[in-house]
């Protein structure tokens, strides 16, 4: 299919159009995936001239290629040219969208990942804080402002982001134990980016007695069930307004997880840090985060999840990050095979 579209983007717009550039950017995308890396290499060098002449170098969708092209550099060892396109691309990135941008963040997480699996921790942690900065300033600025589906879009982006960062906090802490903060603030982010979802909006809002709120809700609904109606109707039978109708919606939505945004107190819980939660404390309480994450061995991925807590006391000069168990003790636990429970974490807080 990706071929054919490519030839078909060929003959109707030729080898020097953008459009073809995108088609033959996912066919590298795709070559990249099966690792026929030289293939991949090739087309996404052919992409990067194309939007050198018809986009310019100072445009994101050349940034975006750069990106592409230095994972594939990443893939097959070419480390200096691979972290030369991750900061040209970085570059570019901040030059046209700023440092809050999406694609800003992620280019930053992969040039922490390519950092982090040379053994260049000092590099990989100060992307890693870029990138978490980023995408704090975006949860701010532009999360709650977003709909149901572009919320669920973002959230795979950040908790992946979220996720990566983890694994790496673990590995670091025994040099840097402060570094556990970092990981205790995502907990709290994750959280509130959790806790903006389609149900807890709908409970709250149904129950806030804002009849205004619960006005624009219903008819929020109403217009979902329209769409739903005209969606399961042929093309021909569907309403010409219907591009109307979906803007109106989505306006709608907006405007509800504003409302919600703003008076469920969820601002607050994602401006949140550890140090806020320890002021809050009294002596002897502990407040408790507890994680889970993929596991990073310092050169590749494992097929092994982490289960860790995050142990907060009012005294402590920052909290402490603590593994409990990998996944396999837990699948072995919940299967019965129960002779290993002694094994796991105990201890005095």
């Amino acid at each position: 299919m990706l071929i054919q579209a490519l030839d078909i983007c060929r003959r109707v717009f030729g080898e020097e159009h953008v459009n073809y550039a995108v088609s033959l950017n996912n066919l590298a995308l795709f070559y990249s995936d099966k690792g026929d890396y030289p293939k991949a290499e090739e087309m996404l060098k052919q992409v990067l001239e194309i939007y050198r002449k018809t986009l310019g170098e100072l445009h994101g969708s050349y940034a975006q290629a750069l990106n592409n092209l230095a994972e594939v550099y990443d893939e097959t060892g070419k480390d200096r040219e691979a972290e030369d396109m991750y900061l040209q691309a970085l570059d570019i990135l901040k030059k046209a969208y700023g440092e809050n941008h999406p694609d800003y963040s992620s280019t930053l997480c992969n040039l922490a990942l390519f950092y982090q699996f040379r053994g260049k921790n000092d590099k990989a942690a100060s992307a890693y804080r870029q990138a978490r900065d980023s995408f704090m300033a975006q949860i701010r600025q532009q999360f709650s402002f977003l709909s149901e589906d572009e919320k669920e879009k973002y959230l795979k982006r950040v908790l992946y982001f979220f996720r990566t960062y983890q694994s790496f906090i673990l590995k670091q802490q025994a040099n840097d134990p402060s570094i556990a903060g970092e990981a205790y603030d995502i907990e709290l982010q994750a959280k509130g980016l959790l806790l903006n979802s389609d149900k807890q909006i709908r409970n709250f809002i149904l129950n806030s007695n804002d009849t205004s709120a619960i006005r624009k809700y219903n008819s929020w609904l109403s217009l979902r069930a329209s769409l739903s109606r005209e969606y399961s109707l042929p093309l021909s039978q569907q309403r010409s307004d219907l591009k109307l109708v979906e803007a109106s919606a989505n306006d709608l939505e907006k405007q509800i997880t504003r409302i919600y945004s703003q008076k469920s107190g969820l601002k607050e819980l994602q401006n949140a840090r550890w140090q806020d939660v320890q002021k809050s404390l009294k002596g002897g309480e502990a407040a408790i985060e507890f994680s889970s994450f993929p596991y990073f061995n310092g050169e590749k991925w494992t097929d092994s999840t982490v289960y860790a807590a995050l142990i907060l006391k009012k005294g402590d000069p920052y909290p402490r990050m603590v593994t409990l168990f990998e996944g396999r003790q837990l699948d072995s636990l919940l299967s019965g095979n129960n002779r290993g429970r002694g094994q796991f974490y105990k201890q005095p807080l």
